[in-house]
């Protein structure tokens, strides 16, 4: 019996298998859960997140209903190959000068830049800033009668987004362009992802609205112990660099912003005692 494909990923499982208990046992990996709001931890099977029913359906489109979602499906069959190969090199660790020799290709470069762009669209984060902007349009014309938009509004208004490619390409135009530094963590404390797992960082004082300003970078958690960020092509930061001297504060910092970053969910191989005692140490 062929799949109904109702319970959609936000999030793709294969990605997230690297973040398994026991390391990526494909579907089968289970992980901590952290529910920020809740506070409610505890372990699963990844498969349960990060699911939204029929988050990508296009009802307009009647039996091709389901398009985005069989075309996301395409897409992570190469992101897994890609995430392993990534993952491989870093751990076979051929260095010289700090900078792996042929990590990646530049097609594979770009494909990969493609899947994070696309990673970074597709969340149920990146659709509720559709209705941060629809809300700061009607409070800022308070004397205009506008239409009144519901979940499927937004949804539609999401999915047109992501059939268009418009904004992908612009992200993985970025991306691709961009220097790209390899963070190795070798502290107690791994990196963590979320439901919405590729997030701008602010390194400036100034609240941005432009995506390509100087003192932003871009930061993909791969595993917990990898991550890739992306800085600034005039940052002079030299291309696949590897940066394996992070301290534990450092770590703290990443997972800090992936936290402040997610919609409601954040994940990780280990448990979350070290945010529980940090949450403490905050508050004396």
């Amino acid at each position: 019996m062929a799949e109904d494909h109702t319970k959609q990923h936000t999030v793709p499982s294969c990605y997230l298998a690297n973040f398994g208990i026991n390391g990526n046992e494909s579907r089968k990996s289970t992980i901590f859960y952290y529910n920020i709001l809740s506070k409610k931890t505890g372990t699963s099977n990844l498969e349960k997140f990060p699911v939204d029913n029929n988050f990508y359906d296009v009802p307009e489109l009647g039996e091709y209903k389901k398009i985005i979602e069989h075309g996301f499906a395409k897409i992570e069959k190469e992101y897994t190959q890609l995430l392993k190969r990534l993952i491989d090199v870093l751990n076979i660790r051929i260095y010289r000068k700090n900078i792996i020799k042929n990590l990646l290709t530049r097609e594979e470069k770009q494909k990969l830049a493609a899947c994070f762009a696309i990673q970074m669209i597709r969340t149920k984060k990146h659709r509720d800033w559709h209705k941060y902007i629809y809300s700061q349009i009607v409070k800022g014309f308070p004397w205009h009668k506008f239409s009144e938009y519901g979940k499927k509004d937004f949804q539609r208004l999401h999915n047109k987004e992501l059939l268009s490619f418009d904004t992908a390409n612009f992200y993985a135009n970025i991306f691709e362009d961009w220097s790209w530094v390899l963070l190795v963590n070798d502290t107690d404390i791994p990196f963590i992802t979320s439901d919405n797992p590729v997030i701008a960082i602010n390194h400036g004082n100034a609240v941005h609205y432009s995506a390509i300003s100087d003192d932003l970078t871009y930061f993909v958690p791969i595993s917990p112990k990898y991550a890739v960020e992306i800085y600034p092509k005039n940052s002079k930061v030299k291309e696949f660099l590897v940066f394996n001297r992070l301290k534990e504060r450092d770590v703290l910092g990443y997972n800090y912003n992936i936290i402040a970053n997610c919609s409601l969910m954040v994940y990780s191989n280990r448990n979350f005692d070290w945010l529980e005692e940090m949450r403490k140490n905050d508050k004396t």
